[in-house]
């Protein structure tokens, strides 16, 4: 079982992550956003964002999953930043980010047990409401 220090230190660095995109965004500047997404995915998953934006979202979970247990800390951080990264793109691919990123957090909610990660699900759950909303406006839109 992954200890709650070092889910906590990543959360930290996903945050500092996740402020530095929201203050470029704020600025507009698209670029620089994902330098910052790409930045982030490099240090906290330790793979390369254009690689993983690539690989179906199915292959992702297995090669997450490949020690036979899925990898709660690289799903969820994935699931993050592809959420992060769809409010920099036009609309076709800000829907496939944000539906990447459903499918990672019900992932998550799907291969752990009742009594794992019981905070990290609570907050799951709530961006899994926002994701819908989104995804939803998103499509009538388009």
């Amino acid at each position: 079982m992954i200890s709650k220090d070092f889910l906590m230190r990543q959360i930290e660095i996903l945050t500092e992550v996740i402020a530095k995109v929201l203050l470029k965004k704020d600025i507009n500047v698209k670029d620089e956003i994902k330098q910052e997404i790409a930045s982030g995915c490099k240090s906290l998953i330790g793979l390369d964002y254009d690689f993983i934006n690539k690989m179906p979202v199915q292959q992702l979970i297995g090669f997450y999953s490949i020690t036979g247990k899925l990898d709660v800390v690289k799903t969820f951080v994935t699931a993050k930043l592809f959420n992060l990264a769809s409010d920099s793109e036009e609309i076709d691919e800000k829907i496939n980010l944000k539906e990447k990123s459903f499918y990672l957090y019900n992932a998550i909610l799907a291969n752990t047990k009742e009594d794992e990660y019981i905070e990290l699900k609570i907050e799951i759950e709530e961006e899994l409401d926002k994701i819908d909303e989104e995804l939803n406006k998103l499509q009538k839109e388009n």
